[in-house]
């Protein structure tokens, strides 16, 4: 056996022996995956499915743009990626024209984080577009000075794309560069993909179960994560990437792959690692592997991630079909697995030893191969259509493995932020928007999104985008509308009226989790903090911009119809009226959290708004316990 022959097979049984194990953790209806060795795909598992592989889209859209700007791509104007956007976008409001196309691409426009209320938008039609940025939205930091994941910047980079050529976004995407490269089970709308092939997606529902979501249909969102695929798709795309051939494509696909805008260095186990975002990836390199280049995709239903090593030319495909699937988490994994089994090595000093004897790698004349601990060898390496380790089971069955997977969850990437005491983080991408405490597997991120993302066992997590930005000291002050919008959440969750949260709630919250599962958690942690009984509650929480009127006094009780609520007071009508509205810490313009204590325990609030001043996700916990979501 040559020793490229040998190297693929140990790379081959690291991923399997890694995937096994992950799969089993982290269970979905159905998975897919691929393993890519020298731009070539050589092992994988339900290869012919399509899955929504959501912000991974957005590397898509950035080739896009690049390929407008560099000739690969005809136009009817020329393109500056330091043109602001509101060239492209009529009567768009402030600060769309200080934003630029480069700060879009590289997520430097300083507009906050929108997940999970982008998600919810791809149908979105043009003129609904305009009419919203045709609104001023709120601003996490002056353009061009920091690092903050927006879907809505490459949402309004799909319209730069049709304004620059004067052809709807998808049919850009799809005629220069799907069909030229072959990627022929690739697309933005489901009902022209095979529909024996296209796989359903699901949504954990508080008891265990699996509810299936309806796909969304193109629209003007399309740009921020529309596109569904299948692994040897995916698979063609990396190797696109890898190919550095001189052609007229060249230019734009080498800049999609450089780092552009630095996220933060890490300094957590394994070594310090630095973390930045292109043009529609992320690029991540430390002294052990080097660089990895990445990024997640997390939608309603899904999660998917795909990561390579250029300097071993190898990669890894996951996808899963329930939300936020930890695909980045698996995919990590795997793909350090297949490199160290490539002779990438990590040695207690933390240097890296050896690179890959594959093909086509650049690998120095010394190159030790050394056999992963956890490898499990195998006689004869399946090919490309065998069947992958098995990963059957009920898929109506609550996974013991997901209600276990409570584990703190650093935001990355794309949702950056602190979560509520207590609590865990989920939400992709990201590549994506779920909710502190959802008995669900933990978010791979908002996409995402690359989204609030899960810290996989001995690796790196990206540190959180508000300190970078702190320590510039050029983040916006909160404005007195987002406090007033804690204060009536506040007051909402002791005082519960539906009107009240129509008002306050993007249309996402109640897409994401139906109105009924959030007035359980509401009134559990309530019962749990003793404030549902009793109704006695101080306010508390570190000091900071809080908001400082009284709660009103009121004596609401739940009707019968809600859950867990027959016959009961919320709050009693002294103790309401006494209560003191709690400090709320802000830890973006965006992002707040407070505490209230009960007789029995202390409730933790966390919430965060859209661009567009509603709120698009609402935590309630019980502190220094079991989260519950809210």
């Amino acid at each position: 056996m040559s020793a490229g022959a040998g190297a693929e097979e140990r790379a081959r049984s690291a991923v399997r022996a890694h995937l096994a194990e992950a799969f089993a953790v982290h269970p979905a209806p159905e998975v897919a995956w691929g393993l890519v060795l020298d731009g070539r795909l050589v092992d994988g598992e339900n290869l012919d499915r399509a899955f929504r592989i959501a912000s991974m889209t957005k590397c898509f859209t950035a080739a896009a743009v690049l390929g407008i700007r560099y000739g690969a791509i005809p136009s009817r104007r020329r393109l500056d990626l330091d043109d602001a956007l509101a060239e492209y976008v009529r009567d768009a409001a402030r600060p769309f024209d200080e934003i630029t196309v480069r700060d879009a691409l590289t997520m430097a426009g300083g507009l906050p984080t929108d997940d999970p209320w982008a998600d919810r938008l791809e149908a979105m039609t043009g003129a609904e577009l305009d009419a919203l940025i045709a609104r001023s939205p709120l601003q996490r930091f002056v353009a061009g000075t920091g690092y903050e994941y927006s879907n809505l910047g490459y949402a309004l980079l799909g319209r730069v794309v049709e304004e620059a050529t004067g052809r709807p976004y998808t049919a850009v995407v799809a005629e220069e560069i799907l069909v030229p490269l072959g990627l022929v089970s690739t697309g933005f709308d489901v009902a022209d993909l095979d529909p024996e092939r296209v796989v359903p997606g699901f949504r954990r529902t508080a008891d265990g179960g699996l509810e299936e979501l309806a796909p969304t249909r193109p629209g003007a969102f399309s740009a921020i994560g529309g596109l569904w695929s299948t692994v040897p798709d995916i698979a063609a795309w990396i190797a696109r990437l890898l190919d550095a051939r001189p052609d007229r494509w060249a230019r734009a696909l080498r800049d999609v792959q450089q780092p552009q805008r630095f996220i933060g260095i890490d300094a957590s186990a394994g070594g310090p690692s630095a973390n930045s975002y292109g043009y529609g990836l992320h690029s991540s390199t430390d002294p052990v592997f080097g660089e990895f280049l990445h990024h997640s995709g997390g939608y309603p239903g899904f999660g998917s991630h795909m990561r390579w090593h250029p300097a071993t030319r190898s990669g890894v495909i996951v996808f899963g079909n329930v939300t936020y699937f930890p695909a980045r988490t698996i995919a990590t994994g795997a793909a350090e697995a297949c490199v160290t089994a490539l002779g990438y090595v990590r040695d207690p000093d933390g240097r890296r030893r050896g690179t890959g004897a594959l093909r086509g790698s650049a690998a120095p004349s010394a190159v030790r191969a050394t056999e992963p601990p956890s490898a499990a060898r195998v006689g004869d390496p399946a090919g490309v259509c065998a069947s992958a380790p098995s990963t059957s089971r009920d898929v109506g069955a609550p996974s013991g493995a997901a209600a276990a997977e409570r584990a703190t969850v650093v935001e990355a990437d794309d949702t950056a932020g602190t979560a509520a005491p207590g609590t865990t983080e989920a939400g992709a991408g990201a590549e994506a928007g779920a909710e502190v405490g959802t008995p669900v597997e933990a978010e791979v991120s908002a996409e995402a999104e690359e989204q609030r993302v899960e810290a996989p066992a001995g690796g790196r997590p990206v540190p959180p985008s508000e300190r970078l930005v702190e320590r510039l000291g050029i983040e916006l002050p909160v404005s007195a509308e987002a406090r007033r919008i804690a204060k009536r959440v506040e007051q909402l969750l002791r005082s519960w009226d539906d009107a009240e949260a129509d008002a306050l709630f993007s249309p996402n919250m109640d897409l994401d989790v139906p109105r009924t599962e959030r007035r359980a958690v509401l009134d559990a942690v309530l019962a749990a903090t003793g404030e549902s009984e009793s109704g006695e509650a101080d306010s508390g929480g570190a000091a900071g911009s809080g908001v400082d009127d009284p709660a009103p006094s009121a004596s609401a009780r739940v009707s019968d119809s809600a859950p867990g609520a027959a016959s009961r007071e919320r709050i009693g009508t002294a103790a309401a009226a006494s209560a003191e509205v709690p400090d709320v810490v802000w830890t973006s313009p965006t992002r707040a959290r407070w505490t209230v204590r009960g007789p029995n325990g202390t409730r933790a609030v966390a919430l965060e708004l859209t661009p567009f001043r509603q709120v698009q996700k609402l935590t309630v916990s019980v502190e220094d316990e079991t989260a519950e979501q809210h």
